[in-house]
Order: structure tokens, then sequence, then C-alpha cells
């Protein structure tokens, strides 16, 4: 009896962990510019990147993106560790926030803090601010 409340005890703060991460992750990110930029104010078209509760994301761009809603790419996200993996991805047209197009994408995660996210995203740091 007491082996199995301490492994429930264990699933549910593993469960609790995993989903305050999420928690910290979920919301519009707004892109401000590369982290080794200080010299850069104002980024012309940034991406948004919407992370969602029920696991999918989009990105969208005023300037590359396809109608109203300006879309860029859409598919599903989940985070491990440090690491976003974007899933599933549809991309709208022949722009993309990296390089390369691979299925899953792997992005690490320098830090993230309440209103600030830093992506290593083709080996540079880029910075975006949560939009409230």
């Amino acid at each position: 009896m007491h082996r199995g409340m301490l492994s429930l005890f264990y699933t549910i703060m593993v469960l609790l962990v995993g989903c305050s991460e999420n928690q910290e992750i979920i919301g519009d990110w707004l892109y401000l510019k590369p982290k080794e930029e200080s010299n850069i104010f104002f980024v012309e078209c940034p991406d948004e990147i919407r992370f969602k509760s029920d696991g999918t994301y989009v990105i969208v761009n005023d300037c590359y993106g396809i109608g109203k809603s300006q879309l860029v790419e859409d598919g599903f996200w989940n985070l491990k560790g440090d690491q976003i993996n974007l899933k599933n991805r549809n991309l709208s047209t022949n722009y993309s926030i990296t390089k390369s197009i691979e299925d899953p994408l792997v992005i690490s995660i320098e830090s993230i803090s309440e209103d600030t996210l830093m992506l290593n995203i083709d080996g540079k740091v880029e910075i975006y601010k949560k939009i409230p």
C-alpha cells in the first residue's frame, strides 16, 4: 500500500511539473530581435508565435503570411525539458522562422521568464516578448 501511494504521488508530481512548464510557454510571443544585435530597435515584419493550451501552435507574419490571419505555419507542439517540438507542420508559404522544413522540428529554449522567451533558432538566439 505504501509503495502504491508513493508511486501515485510521483506520477502526480511529474504531471504537475510538466503542466507548469507548459503554462509558462502558452500564449502569444512577438519576435523582437536577435540577442546579439543590441542596436536593433524595430523589426519591420516580426513573427508572432502562438502556443495554445490544446497543443497546437500557429505562426503569423503580416508581411509573409496568407489570408486575413496572415498564417505562415501551424501544427502541434509539445515541450520536453528545454526543447520545443513542432510536429505535423503545415507551411502555408515558402517563408519559415527556421532554415529547416524538418518535421518534427526541435527548437531549444535558452531562457524563459514571465514576459521573455529566448529561442535558439538555427544557431542564433532570438528574443520574443509575450503579448499581454
